[in-house]
């Protein structure tokens, strides 16, 4: 009804032809005329402009699911009679279709917005990554920490050929708390270990509270997944600057995009650059530091780094707790 308002009672010249696209931009564009008082050039100047805080940030991003399609930019240009005979929808491909980069303004200020989100999360977690693997390598107390383990093993191993170990794959350290006492009910082997080591050596125990924190974060995305998103966005960010360039050198210039989105790779450019080297080198030393503990390589590569990763987590958090709600030592 609203629709039918904004449009004269007279037939209107249907270009389109799909009644739900039809239905999607018409409830868009009524709402920028009912609700946000504006008209087809204030409307086109605030596409020109990339000014977002007319319809507000999602209000206006919103906008680019009404962008007009390849073929329906085709058929905007093949109309030259007058855009008061069209449909509202027909009308809007027509009046925006000659606006330059439409598609790459939304997709330009919806990165901006991308990389603000995700940028600190990522480098908090590619860092964090970072330094839980690097305990695994080159903490001392916890390699002390695998050699306790790998006596204690060959010690309930003693008469088999198990008995005689010298390492183990990492991930089978989780059975020490699942392997309980039949005198002390609910106490594990790893409980054991935990007091014995802290009653002769407390300070073997000091990594365990530092990689319970880490691994929490470490274990919070896949590696392979942010390596991915990370290259997306540099991808991105390279499309801006060809944008850029095309909008510079276009006459006349499109300077409402230059102005808006230079900065941003001024700011952004290196970060990504800088963060996806990381990230990459974070990843070689992910499959490094496992196949170092034992994992097989090509199941490392077949499966996320939170699949690995979540149970050695959940092992050094109930370790964790289990020293901390033990009495302090006299």
């Amino acid at each position: 009804k609203e629709t039918q308002e904004i449009s004269s009672n007279q037939a209107k010249i249907d270009l389109i032809g799909d009644d739900t696209r039809k239905m999607v931009v018409s409830i868009a564009v009524t709402k920028m005329f009912k609700i946000n008082k504006m008209n087809w050039t204030d409307i086109k100047k605030m596409l020109i402009e990339i000014d977002e805080t007319i319809l507000g940030f999602d209000g206006f991003l919103g906008l680019k699911k009404i962008v007009p399609s390849v073929n329906e930019l085709e058929i905007s240009r093949s109309f030259k009679g007058d855009f008061e005979t069209l449909d509202l929808t027909s009308r809007w491909i027509c009046e925006v279709s000659p606006i330059p980069r439409l598609m790459a303004r939304f997709d330009s200020l919806a990165l901006h917005s991308e990389f603000l989100k995700t940028h600190d999360k990522y480098q908090i977690f590619i860092t964090t990554l970072y330094n839980s693997l690097e305990t695994f390598q080159s903490n001392r107390n916890f390699h002390r920490f695998l050699r306790v383990c790998i006596d204690v093993g060959n010690i309930l191993n003693t008469g088999n050929r198990r008995g005689a170990a010298s390492g183990f794959k990492i991930l089978s350290i989780i059975e020490f708390l699942n392997c309980k006492s039949s005198v002390k009910k609910g106490v594990s082997v790893m409980d054991f270990i935990i007091l014995e080591i802290r009653s002769q050596a407390p300070d073997v125990l000091s990594f365990i509270e530092v990689l319970d924190a880490n691994m929490k974060i470490a274990t919070s995305l896949n590696i392979e997944d942010v390596v991915a998103e990370v290259l997306e966005i540099h991808g991105k960010i390279n499309n801006i600057r060809k944008q850029l360039e095309l909008a510079e050198n276009s006459k006349p210039p499109d300077l409402h995009y230059v102005d808006k989105f230079s900065s941003l790779i001024m700011d952004y450019g290196e970060k990504v650059i800088l963060m996806t080297s990381e990230s990459k080198r974070v990843q070689e030393f992910y499959f490094e530091v496992m196949v170092l503990l034992g994992e097989n390589e090509r199941k490392l590569k077949d499966k996320k780094s939170q699949d690995i990763l979540k149970p050695l987590s959940i092992f050094f958090s109930t370790i964790n707790q289990y020293i901390l709600n033990l009495k302090p030592l006299k």
